[in-house]
C-alpha cells in the first residue's frame, strides 16, 4: 500500500510539473488591446430596430430609440433626427420602398474607456445590402454601413456611409 502512496504521489508530482503555466496568458491583456467586440448584444438589436422601423417609415418608434439631442452623419452631412424623419417622410411619400438584402452584418466594439467628451464606450457597426425601389426602378447599395454610438439603451450618434449617387433616379 505504501508503494502505491509513494507511485501516486511522484505521479501526482510530475503531472503538477508538467502543466503548462500557459494557461495565465489568457487571462492577461495585451496591452495594445483597447477593445473587445460582440456580434450579440441588446445594442446590437437596438441597432436592428432602429433599422427596421426606419425602413417601415415608423417614425414616432424610430425617433423613442434616440436621445432628444442625437447627432447623425448622413455620409458626412449633419443632421439630426427629425432631418433623418423628415427625408424618410419624402421617400415614403414618392413611394419608394427600402429592404435589405440577404442577412446584414453586425458587430459590437466595447472600448475599455468611455470617450472622455461622451461618456460613450459601445458602437454597433452594421453592414448592409439595401435596395430601394420605385414600381421598375432599383437602385441597389451593396455597402451601405452605419456606426451607431450607444448608451443607456439609446443611440446618441450614428452615421451612415453610403453611395447615394443612383437614389436621385428614383425621384425622376
Amino acid at each position: 500500500m505504501k508503494k502505491q502512496l509513494v507511485v501516486f504521489a511522484l505521479s501526482m508530482a510530475f503531472f503538477v510539473s508538467c502543466k503548462s503555466n500557459d494557461d495565465t496568458k489568457i487571462a492577461e491583456k495585451d496591452p495594445q488591446q483597447t477593445s473587445i467586440g460582440v456580434d450579440s448584444s441588446a445594442n446590437i438589436n437596438l441597432a436592428k430596430k432602429v433599422n427596421d422601423l426606419a425602413m417601415k417609415f415608423d417614425y414616432e418608434g424610430l425617433k423613442s430609440n434616440f436621445i432628444p439631442k442625437a447627432k447623425l452623419h448622413d455620409n458626412s452631412k449633419d443632421i439630426t433626427i427629425e432631418d433623418n424623419i423628415a427625408t424618410l417622410k419624402m421617400v415614403q411619400k414618392e413611394g419608394i420602398v427600402i429592404s435589405v438584402n440577404g442577412e446584414p452584418l453586425f458587430h459590437e466594439v466595447i472600448m475599455d474607456k468611455p470617450n472622455p467628451k461622451t461618456g460613450i464606450s459601445n458602437y454597433v457597426i452594421c453592414y448592409y445590402d439595401v435596395t430601394f425601389a420605385k414600381g421598375d426602378k432599383k437602385v441597389n447599395i451593396k455597402n451601405y454601413h452605419m456606426l451607431f454610438a450607444i448608451k443607456d439603451g439609446k443611440v446618441h450618434e450614428c452615421w451612415d456611409i453610403y453611395d447615394a449617387s443612383e437614389l436621385p433616379s428614383l425621384f425622376q
